[in-house]
C-alpha cells in the first residue's frame, strides 16, 4: 500500500516563504460552482487530460438503518451523479448555497473526492486558482478557503466573472485587428444555479466597483417553476431534481418555441401534462433583475467607455443556455434607450471559468499563492 507523504503546517510555510516542493506540483483551475463543479488541471506547464473534469457538486449521505450492501462497492459516502442515482438512499448535501460555503462537513468530504480525481494517489501537491461570486467579502472568501483546505495546498481566489473572461479569450487571435478581445472591454453577465454575477472587464483585474452580485439565480427559477407547477396541478409530487431537468431541457422566456408538454406519474398513472406557461413565469422571473443590474454597471462605467462595453455583453453559466434569453435582454435594453447593446453567449460556458483560472494559475508568481486555512 502506498500512503501519501502529509506534510505538517511547518513544511507547508517553508515550501511557500522558499517558493519550493519536493513533490511534483500539480496547478488547478477549480470552478467550485453551486450546481456542477468543472476541473482543469496542469503539470510542468502542460495541461492534463483528467478522467472526469466534472463533478455535480453533490455529496449523498446513508439514510439512518440503511442495510447493508444498498450501496455500491459498500461505499458510505457518494458524491456527484453517483449520488443522484441512489438518492432514495441517501441524505443529499449541498457543499455551496448561493455560491458561499455553509456547511463544512459536505464541503471537506466533496473536495476529498475532487482531490482523488486530480491526483488519486495522493502524491502530489495541488495549487488552485478558485473562482468565487463577484463581490465577495473577506468572510466568505475565507470560508471558501477553509473549505478547500483538506484539497488544495495552495490557493488564490479570484471572482468567477472575471476568470470566465479570461477562459474565453483567444490568445491566438489577439495579434488580430478585427478580433474582439474579451479582456478589453467588457460587460460579463455569469447566470449560475445560486448568484448572477455581473463584471466589468476592462484590461485588468476588477475593482469592487466594477463587480456586482444578486442572489437571484437558477436555483430561484427552480423555485418559481415548482410554485407555478404546484398551483397548476396539487396532486402532482415532483422533486426539485426533477424541476432543475426540466429547466435545463425546455427553458425559455420571451415566446414559447413550442407547446411543453410532458409524461408524469400523478397518484401512481401516467398523466400528460402542459407545464409551457410554468416554465415561462420561471425563466421571465429572472431577466428583469438581469436588464436592473446591467444598467447599474452601465451607470457605474466611464462615459467615454460605457457605449463600447455595453456593445460587449456577454451571457455565460447555465443560464446563459434558457433559449431568446440574449434576444429578450437585449429588446429590452434598446427600449430602454440602450440602442448600441449587444447581448451574445459563450459557446462552452461550462469549462468557461475553469479555464480562465487554470491560466492565472500557470501565470502567478510562487510567492503570491496563499495557504487555505
Amino acid at each position: 500500500m502506498v500512503v501519501a507523504k502529509v506534510e505538517t503546517r511547518d513544511e507547508v510555510a517553508k515550501s511557500v516563504s522558499t517558493g519550493r516542493s519536493e513533490r511534483t506540483v500539480v496547478k488547478v483551475g477549480f470552478d467550485f460552482g453551486t450546481n456542477t463543479s468543472v476541473i482543469c488541471a496542469a503539470e510542468s506547464g502542460k495541461d492534463v487530460e483528467l478522467k472526469q473534469d466534472m463533478v455535480l457538486s453533490v455529496v449523498g449521505y446513508p439514510k439512518p438503518g440503511l442495510l447493508p450492501g444498498i450501496l455500491p462497492r459498500g461505499k458510505r459516502v457518494l458524491f456527484g451523479e453517483e449520488a443522484i442515482q441512489h438518492r432514495l438512499h441517501l441524505n443529499l448535501k449541498w457543499p455551496l448555497i448561493k455560491g458561499i460555503v455553509t456547511d463544512f462537513e459536505p464541503a471537506k468530504d466533496f473536495m476529498g473526492h475532487v482531490r482523488t480525481v486530480i491526483d488519486p494517489d495522493g502524491a502530489k501537491e495541488i495549487w488552485a486558482v478558485i473562482g468565487c461570486p463577484a463581490n465577495s467579502n473577506s468572510e466568505k472568501c475565507h470560508d471558501l478557503r477553509t473549505g478547500c483546505a483538506s484539497a488544495f495546498s495552495k490557493v488564490l481566489i479570484v471572482p468567477e466573472p472575471f476568470l470566465a473572461a479570461m477562459g474565453f479569450r483567444d490568445e491566438s487571435r489577439l495579434d488580430d485587428p478585427t478580433y474582439v478581445d474579451p479582456t478589453r472591454n467588457s460587460l460579463f453577465v455569469d447566470i449560475g444555479a445560486g448568484t448572477t454575477d455581473f463584471c466589468m472587464v476592462q484590461g485588468f483585474y476588477p475593482t469592487s466597483n466594477e463587480m456586482a452580485s444578486m442572489n437571484k439565480a437558477g436555483n430561484d427559477i427552480d423555485t418559481a417553476i415548482t410554485a407555478a407547477i404546484r398551483r397548476k396541478y396539487p396532486d402532482w409530487a415532483v422533486t426539485a431534481i426533477r424541476i432543475t431537468r426540466l429547466k435545463e431541457q425546455y427553458s425559455f422566456v420571451g415566446e414559447a418555441p413550442e407547446r411543453i408538454v410532458v409524461t408524469e406519474l400523478v397518484g401512481g398513472k401516467p398523466r400528460h401534462l402542459d407545464i409551457t406557461n410554468e416554465i415561462k413565469v420561471g425563466c421571465d422571473s429572472l431577466v428583469d433583475d438581469v436588464v436592473k443590474h446591467i444598467e447599474e454597471m452601465a451607470s457605474r462605467c466611464d462615459t467615454d467607455a460605457v457605449e463600447t462595453m455595453l456593445n460587449n455583453i456577454i451571457l455565460t453559466g447555465g443560464g446563459s443556455l434558457i433559449r431568446n434569453l440574449c434576444e429578450v435582454i437585449q429588446a429590452k435594453l434598446h427600449g430602454k434607450g440602450y440602442t448600441t447593446a449587444r447581448v451574445r453567449r459563450v459557446d462552452d460556458y461550462k469549462r468557461l471559468v475553469a479555464k480562465g483560472a487554470l491560466k492565472t494559475a500557470k501565470a502567478v508568481r510562487d510567492d503570491q499563492w496563499q495557504i487555505p486555512v
